[in-house]
């Protein structure tokens, strides 16, 4: 038992949350429709490199208040799938509020190991605040969230 009686295939399952939800396929294709609609109809700088590794990017959408604090969000996918283009989506309510987002790309797994994701998220963390002003927005007030790491 690896973890509270379960085994390798129960703890694999738990973690799966796309083979839960049986309306998944259904669901992340509104998720992609939603996204490319923000994509393409708002104000924003895509494929920022943050680092020179192929998936160190972030897109970085602008809400129209100078100076706007910066919601930086990391997507999910259990570390090993997904992208950051899918999830545009959650965009819609912090820019509606006058709040910029930052939409982080990673390494995947098993490509890189947890202690390198965790450090390419930090040094995201780190171009944003060096970067964001050049955008007209506040370095000073940057705030972090993602999704669970699960498969979705």
């Amino acid at each position: 038992m690896l973890y509270r009686g379960m085994d390798r295939a129960q703890l694999d399952a738990a973690y799966n949350n796309s083979a839960a939800v049986p309306e998944y396929e259904a669901i992340k294709a509104g998720w992609d429709a939603r996204s490319a609609r923000v994509r393409q109809g708002r104000r924003g700088h895509l494929d920022l490199a943050y680092g020179g590794e192929p998936r160190q990017r972030l897109d970085l959408l602008l809400a129209d208040s100078p100076r706007a604090p910066t919601l930086m969000f990391i997507h999910g996918g259990y570390w090993q799938r997904n992208d950051k283009e899918g999830f545009t989506f959650l965009a819609e309510g912090p820019l509606a509020h006058e709040i910029n987002v930052a939409i982080v790309e990673y390494t995947l797994a098993p490509d890189a190991r947890m202690d390198q994701i965790v450090g390419e998220i930090r040094s995201a963390v780190a171009w944003l605040v060096r970067h964001l002003g050049d955008y007209g927005a506040d370095p000073a007030r940057i705030y972090v969230s993602g999704h669970p790491p699960a498969v979705i």
